[in-house]
């Protein structure tokens, strides 16, 4: 069965909420031969933000056409952090669909997909071996942990998944550098770290 979450190819840096309504807009589109055609849009989302702890909510949008489940993590006293991978040796798993994701320690079971990809489908590496995420940026909590967890994924049931993951500590600014390993595929990843703006 097909996943019914929509994969998101953004934001390019991380979402600051504040302590007012934060309003959402959704559009949604067919791409027909005759030209794009509205398939739903809501615009009086809001979320109310209570800035003491990270939570988790989920919302239902109900457009003209369907609705939407929103699921938002809100982090607070987060910095951004933008992730990149780089194939240093070896190639990734042959016959193996891959999935790359990103999470906070504190919302673990909330995993931000960096990449994924089916089993017919290769590893997406620019000619410098740095490999072509969907998503690059997420918020991690300053005090907290972010994870990077790869799997390489099998066509069936027989084979094992092959996974690693690593964890970093969130600075105020900088890089840091891990090392993740999926069979022969030697991967650097570096997370750039930077501050958010404060809401007045």
């Amino acid at each position: 069965m097909q996943s019914p979450y929509l994969p998101l190819t953004g934001p390019s840096c991380a979402v600051v909420l504040s302590v007012h309504h934060s309003y959402i807009e959704v559009e949604l589109k067919l791409k027909l031969d005759s030209g794009d055609e509205e398939f739903s849009y809501v615009s009086d989302a809001y979320i109310e933000i209570v800035p003491f702890n990270s939570f988790v909510m989920q919302r239902d949008l109900a457009g003209r056409l369907s609705t939407l489940q929103l699921t938002v993590a809100h982090i607070i006293h987060s910095v951004e952090a933008t992730i990149s991978v780089k194939v240093k040796h070896g190639e990734w798993p042959y016959g193996h669909g891959g999935l790359f994701t990103a999470s906070t320690a504190s919302i673990n079971d909330m995993e931000v997909v960096l990449l994924g990809f089916e089993v017919d489908e290769v590893l997406p590496v620019k000619d410098d071996g740095h490999v072509k995420l969907f998503r690059r940026v997420v918020s991690v909590e300053s005090k907290g942990k972010l994870e990077v967890l790869v799997e390489a994924n099998p066509a069936n049931d027989e084979e094992d998944v092959v996974s690693d993951d690593i964890y970093f500590t969130p600075k105020r600014s900088g890089r840091s550098h891990q090392m993740l390993k999926v069979g022969s595929c030697e991967m650097e990843v570096t997370v750039a770290w930077s501050l958010l703006l404060s809401y007045g």
